[in-house]
């Protein structure tokens, strides 16, 4: 796999996606490349993935020949979960082809996540729509795809912020709060008030809220968020929780405490001289068009990046 920086943080994602869902069986992996060769690992992502139980494998692959069965058996099962995965075979993870192991998980990402299977029971809040509630019936739109799917649920938890992209449009990181602020309205009311040249802060604000209060996981990092290297792909992993989070009992929400109030507050208490409003800041504008889906979402294919 050639060497940029599109592509590490990709497989960064893809690697913290895996473990996110494997620690739910005590397991996780190091490296996309190597851990899933011998299909136990694999066998328990999709199984925690699907919630059904893959029971007969061999437990403890030592020859070639066990290693490529029990990734059979993974493949063969996800294609009973109406997922068929082109162009890969079982010998491509057993010998480590990391570019269609990075596939089969896109894949993994595309059908578990983006169409809002899995779902969250609890008792808490959770949102009104998910992404096939924001889709329509399926039955009358069967074209949409996932990405168009989750773009339209973004544009509604938005409220009105303008959304060009899934990449630049973040590098601010105050959409982001935006999105935790519109998700679950005063966990992070003053987003419009970040520094726009503190990105990194503001992104990791946004998203400690967003895991530790909605139980949105850390799938990228605040530095990756806002790095000019960003894949779709990448923050397509990250974004697809969110119609799935639900918030927590004593959150802190609260009222935005912006810096406007502060100021008509202070010459409240001050009789020296007349008040001078200052002028508030307008929201970004002529974001660029996100109607064209820049990556084909419907198959595991590797991304296109301008950055190559």
């Amino acid at each position: 796999m050639e060497s940029s920086e599109w592509k590490k943080i990709q497989q960064r994602t893809f690697t913290r996606y895996v473990n996110h869902h494997l620690k739910k069986a005590g397991t996780s992996i190091e490296s996309l490349e190597f851990d899933l060769a011998d299909g136990i690992k694999l066998i328990k992502l999709v199984s925690i993935l699907s919630g059904k139980n893959i029971s007969r494998f061999n437990k403890n692959p030592r020859f070639r020949t066990q290693k490529l069965e029990n990734v059979s058996i993974a493949l063969k099962f996800l294609e009973t979960e109406g997922l068929t995965i082109m162009s890969i075979d079982s010998s491509d993870i057993t010998d480590n082809k990391l570019k269609l192991i990075m596939s089969l998980v896109w894949a993994l990402i595309l059908h578990y996540s983006s169409v809002g299977i899995i779902e969250m029971e609890r008792d808490q809040m959770r949102p009104k729509q998910n992404l096939k509630d924001l889709a329509g019936n399926p039955d009358t739109k069967p074209t949409q795809t996932p990405k168009q799917n989750l773009v339209g649920w973004l544009r509604h938890h938005l409220r009105g912020i303008p959304l060009g992209n899934l990449t630049s449009d973040w590098r601010d990181g105050k959409k982001i709060g935006a999105l935790v602020n519109g998700v679950a309205p005063g966990l992070c009311p003053d987003w419009e008030d970040w520094d726009t040249e503190d990105p990194v802060r503001n992104a990791a604000e946004a998203m400690d809220l967003a895991d530790t209060w909605l139980g949105v996981s850390q799938l990228i990092s605040p530095e990756d968020m806002v790095s000019e290297h960003l894949d779709e792909m990448s923050m397509i992993t990250y974004l697809s929780q969110y119609p799935q989070a639900v918030l927590k009992e004593n959150a802190p929400i609260r009222e935005k405490s912006s810096k406007a109030n502060e100021i008509v507050q202070s010459d409240k208490e001050s009789i020296k001289i007349e008040a001078h409003p200052e002028k508030m800041s307008d929201n970004e504008a002529n974001a660029p068009s996100i109607e064209s889906d820049t990556v084909e979402l419907e198959g595991h294919q590797e991304k296109r990046s301008e950055n190559e």
